[in-house]
């Protein structure tokens, strides 16, 4: 069961969108929201910071705030003020319930919704409501809650004879947290397929800043590269210089360049075996999401840079485990490589009758 807060110093207002949402059944793929409403937004804030929320409905204008129209930056509105104190204290995803929507579509992100009061505006509210909970967030949040909860209770506080070392308590619970939210656990989490990946399940956004790692993935004036200097030297403060691979978005390859001119059937299945990392052992295909382009590392183009001049600032993420193992194999494989001369089978291939 989900819970809700509805905020809105209309009382009726705050009910009407409570009692859509509890109301929800036919579409809804979430299951069951218990709605609370409140009218004062003083009041409202002080339950975000007590209680626990999945969603908050919101109103923007309170009735003693200055007009809106007036407000630069709209941060005396009282509802634009919940938000802020949500945003420096907790994650709680908000949809926007306002006549005032025009003066906040600024604000709207997947997890920041805004709704228009006016005709149909309910339906609006649900569809809203929806799209927050199609991200999985809500459902991925709430469980690590959970899972953090039974295993203080369950594991710490049930086994206590047998933890000796309380100051490495904090090292379990992490790890016991990233192991039970690797890609194939999240995947049970959510309902999705296990199997194959997503795109955006290759890569770490944003990067952790400051530092850098095998496998960051930066763009400088003179395009993508990938960091190959292996992580132990990293780890031991031993990489004098920083490896890195070249890469292209896909849009600007020889290969794609050439389908472009003519999309023959030759021409297309280069590009297919290109994207499926079979198109030889010199390239490597990375499929792009919303902040990276679809990119191909091209293992001959290598530099070298100076550890002392790498800028950390250029990093727009990180390859994930295990693809980032996976892209340094063939990287090693790819200069490993032996070459040996086409072996003359005639003779064999007369005695076995083939």
């Amino acid at each position: 069961m989900w819970r809700v807060l509805c905020v809105d110093d209309d009382q009726q207002k705050a009910r009407d969108v409570g009692e859509y949402l509890s109301e929800w059944h036919k579409g809804n793929d979430f299951g069951e929201f218990h709605v609370t409403t409140e009218s004062s937004f003083d009041k409202a804030v002080e339950r975000i910071r007590t209680e626990r929320f999945d969603l908050v409905t919101l109103d923007l204008h309170g009735a003693t705030d200055p007009p809106p129209e007036k407000d630069d930056g709209l941060h005396e509105q009282e509802g634009r003020r919940i938000l802020d104190v949500i945003k420096s204290e907790c994650f709680l995803p908000v949809v926007f319930y306002t006549g005032f929507a025009d003066k906040i579509k600024g604000l709207e992100s997947s997890v920041v919704r805004i709704v228009k009061k006016g005709d149909n505006d309910l339906e609006s509210v649900r569809a809203a409501v929806g799209k927050i909970f199609s991200t999985g967030l809500p459902k991925l949040s709430a469980q690590i809650l959970k899972d953090k909860r039974d295993f203080m209770w369950e594991v710490i506080d049930k086994q206590a004879d047998l933890v000796q070392e309380s100051a490495d308590l904090a090292y379990l619970l992490a790890r016991r947290l990233a192991a039970r939210f690797s890609a194939v656990s999240v995947k049970e989490v959510l309902g999705d397929k296990v199997g194959s990946a997503k795109p955006i399940e290759l890569y770490i956004y944003p990067p952790v800043p400051d530092a850098i790692h095998t496998g960051c993935i930066l763009k400088d004036d003179d395009g993508f590269w990938i960091v190959a200097t292996p992580a132990c030297d990293f780890a031991q403060n031993r990489a004098d210089h920083v490896v890195l691979l070249s890469a292209v978005p896909i849009s600007e390859h020889p290969i794609y360049l050439k389908w472009m001119d003519s999309k023959s059937v030759k021409n297309t299945e280069a590009v297919r075996r290109l994207t499926v990392n079979n198109g030889g052992d010199r390239y490597r295909f990375l499929p792009g999401t919303f902040f990276i382009d679809d990119l191909v590392v091209d293992f001959q183009g290598i530099k070298r840079v100076e550890m002392a001049n790498f800028d950390v600032t250029k990093v727009v993420c990180r390859l994930d485990s295990p693809f980032r193992e996976d892209l340094l194999g063939s990287f090693s494989r790819y200069y490993g490589r032996i070459g040996v001369p086409e072996i003359d089978i005639t003779k064999s291939v007369a005695r076995i009758a083939l």
